[in-house]
């Protein structure tokens, strides 16, 4: 809870029996008496609990403690056992400002151990050095049926080595006991020079795990760069094997420097935890790197609050701020995020494939059970030449989505996506906002060929290549609110629908399409159908088109489809009309068929005037009206009462210094040749001839003499231009081409006359 105050019927002199009246509190990762604050010095006055409480002065002499509460004691800040304490039965330790150094602490089954530090100031400190050997490492091991309590103090385990061979360090290791963390704080840490050493602050094996207040901090480091074996794995809180778990009020870090590093702020394994609130952090630097603010296998997480902050630095590396997969695809996961924040960064440095995503559901998590609510965030950033960034990459298809923020930015130039979302399992999302920017396409929802159902939800994308939502399979769109923007000049599609295997079939109801770019698209149809239930208001910024049915069948782009109206717009005939400000494109009607009513509402879309690459649809309800617009100025066909394919235009300079261009045909189908004739003025010479599409490609020109050219027509409109220059320039220019060239034939002349007299030389003439 944010402001929780935990009421513990136990402390220090309860524990040990002593004081049965006394209530204390936990507040803010504080120990308190009810209605009293007890602060530093109070706590280890010895007229206040020393005495009354019955304390046991204690210098570090006994290596058992049974039964006592104890302070530690001496006039040496620094008390140092070179031996292993085992806890038996009831025990309570203040630390009082001293330093205690020894090798590890094990509760014994059935026993209780409490720790605190009621010195001014809170200096106490437990350092924790376990024997020096292969394996595995513990500070404080709880066997089972133990419990170990911390209300103060900073426990903290430290490694340093040449080589960590699959040794894993434990701060604190529970196999079947208790965990309760009031305060203070629990720092593991690791450093070698290779290996694969795996750094564990609080690790249960069953059992249960408390904590409402304390700092955990898991660090592993490995220098050598090895990037064949090295792989340190770092863990804030790790539970394991039916163990559970409460946490808040927590500060969590985790880890990792190394090739193939790996770090978690909350690892669940067949678990169950409750993420009351909390600050949970995890960064991994290296190639091949790994980073995530909750790992779960097979468990169940239900999160309440909390902020999850997670990066990863190298290339080819990876973040997830919550990640969830199963070893047996038979088994569940229960995830459940009601609040909450989890932000998730990547960045590399060669142009390596890079992934950071917010929340991601793995494919072998079919039976999983995932609920997102309205107060959930999700951000993915991801920072390097090829990456993609995902607010949510899902694969299960028990995921609810019933609001919440998802966001995804991918900082890359060259291949790199970012997603709001991208589902793979057909899942319906009610409400929630899902924004993706690019450097290169970005799409703020994408759904593969299972679909998606969509209500209410808000929808945007910003990049060169940008689409609001996109469909490969079925799904429908009702009252959301769609926006793309492309931000140079390519495509930017509110709603894209593109057949990948069956062609798509995708209903349209209510909600606002804005497309903002270059070629700005409302509705892109390739080869599937959209059905327009209810209209839509629609607006691209270029007057574009609204609607496109496009094809996918070899024919170019924006040439097919289907487009269907619902009922609502009933049959009949609607007049067709240019939006405003849109010139030369001729009037006429589409037909909606008088069709069965199984089919009804069904309608193509027949200009009856011209032929188009593509175009658009608005409809007015109030004056039974259909608006179109082309995706590119009208193009008229060159026999447009027996021709049925696409023309494009060939584009002349409106002048030209020094000539004149003419064209033959001004209109073209793809595949036809065009003829150029170039006349130059007198006294001027043509030195450049060239004809380019709008994406800055060439298209070859053939020579065939007396001034005309030729070329083939490509599928889409091109631009002729022509560089002419007086006679005399190009002459001296020439001039100086022709003698370069003879210079140089001469040198090779003279080089192989000088061959070929030493190899006279040195065979025939001896």
């Amino acid at each position: 809870m944010k402001t929780a105050f935990f009421k513990i019927l136990l402390c220090v002199c309860l524990i040990c029996g002593l004081l049965p009246e006394v209530v204390w509190a936990v507040e803010d990762g504080v120990l308190q008496q009810a209605d009293q604050p007890v602060n530093g010095k109070e706590c280890g006055d010895s007229e206040n609990l020393h005495t009354d409480a019955g304390w046991i002065p204690w210098d570090g002499t006994d290596t058992v403690l049974s039964d006592h509460c104890y302070q530690t004691s001496g006039d040496d800040v620094i008390i140092s056992i070179d031996d292993t304490i085992s806890i038996s039965g009831t025990v309570g330790l203040c630390l009082n400002g001293h330093v205690l150094e020894v090798k590890n602490i094990v509760v014994e089954n059935g026993a209780s151990f409490t720790l605190c530090d009621c010195s001014a100031g809170q200096s106490g400190k437990l350092i924790l050095s376990p024997e020096t050997s292969e394996g595995n490492v513990t500070g404080i091991t709880v066997c089972s049926g133990g419990d170990y309590t911390q209300y103060g103090g900073d426990v903290e385990l430290s490694r340093r080595g040449e080589d960590a061979d699959w040794e894993n360090i434990f701060g604190i290791y529970s196999n079947g006991g208790n965990v309760n963390l009031y305060g203070g704080s629990i720092t593991t840490h690791c450093e070698y020079d290779s290996g694969e050493p795996g750094v564990f602050a609080v690790s249960l094996y069953g059992g249960r795990l408390t904590v409402t207040g304390a700092a955990i901090t898991a660090a592993a480091e490995v220098k050598s760069g090895d990037t064949e074996n090295d792989s340190p794995y770092a863990c804030g809180i790790d539970l394991n094997d039916g163990a559970s778990g409460e946490i808040g009020n927590v500060t969590v870090s985790a880890s990792a420097l190394g090739h193939w590093a790996g770090a978690a702020a909350v690892g669940n394994f067949s678990s169950e935890v409750t993420i009351c609130n909390g600050t949970f952090n995890a960064s991994a630097k290296g190639e091949n790197s790994e980073a995530f603010g909750i790992y779960i296998n097979e468990g169940k997480v239900n999160v309440k609050d909390g902020s999850f902050t997670v990066s990863t630095e190298g290339d080819r590396s990876e973040t997830y701020g919550l990640y969830a997969r199963n070893r047996d695809i038979s088994a569940k996961n229960s995830i459940v995020v009601s609040d909450g924040s989890f932000s998730a960064k990547v960045k590399g440095e060669e142009n390596e494939l890079c992934v950071a995503c917010g929340i991601y559901l793995d494919d072998s998590c079919k039976n999983t059970t995932a609920i997102l609510s309205a107060n959930a965030s999700f951000h993915a950033s991801a920072e390097c030449l090829y990456s993609n960034a995902y607010a949510i990459f899902n694969e299960c298809p028990n995921l609810s989505i019933m609001g919440g923020s998802f966001s995804a930015e991918a900082a890359c130039t060259n291949n790199g996506s970012a997603y709001g979302i991208e589902d793979d399992a057909g899942i319906s999302i009610t409400g929630g906002s899902f924004r993706a920017v690019s450097g290169w396409s970005a799409y703020g929802a994408s759904f593969d060929e299972d679909g998606g159902v969509l209500s209410g939800i808000s929808a945007s994308a910003t990049a060169p290549h940008a689409t609001a939502v996109f469909f490969s399979g079925d799904g429908s769109v009702t009252d959301c609110t769609l926006s793309a923007t492309g931000t140079e000049d390519y495509v930017a599609s509110a709603l894209a629908i593109y057949n990948t295997f069956d062609p798509p079939f995708v209903s349209l109801s209510g909600g606002t399409l804005t497309a903002i770019g270059e070629c700005s698209v409302g509705v892109e149809v390739n080869d599937g159908t959209v059905v327009l239930t209810s209209a839509p208001a629609i607006s691209a910024t270029q007057a574009d088109f609204s609607i496109v049915p496009t094809d996918s069948s070899g024919n170019g782009w924006y040439t097919g489809g289907t487009v269907r109206l619902g009922d609502s717009f009933g049959e009949g005939s609607y007049t067709l009309s240019c939006e405003t400000g849109l010139t030369g494109f001729a009037e006429g009607t589409v037909v909606v068929e008088n069709v069965s009513a199984a089919k009804k509402g069904f309608f193509s879309l027949i200009p009856m005037k011209g032929r188009y690459e593509g175009w658009g649809l608005i409809h007015n309800a109030e004056s039974n009206t259909l608006c179109i617009a082309p995706i590119i100025p009208p193009q008229i066909p060159s026999n447009p009462d027996t021709d049925s394919d696409p023309t494009y235009r060939v584009i002349l300079p409106e002048e030209t210094a020094g000539g004149k261009i003419e064209v033959r045909p001004k209109w073209a189908e793809a595949g036809d040749i065009v003829t150029l004739t170039v006349m130059p003025e007198n006294g001027y010479l043509l030195t450049a001839l060239d004809v380019t599409d709008v994406r800055g490609n060439k298209f070859e020109v053939t020579d065939k003499g007396n001034g005309v050219y030729t070329f083939q027509m490509p599928r889409r409109k091109v631009t002729v231009t022509a560089t002419f220059v007086p006679r005399g320039r190009y002459v001296a220019c020439l001039s100086r081409a022709v003698i370069n060239m003879m210079l140089w034939q001469l040198e090779e002349i003279r080089t192989q006359i000088a061959t070929m007299m030493l190899y006279l030389c040195e065979n025939i003439v001896k």
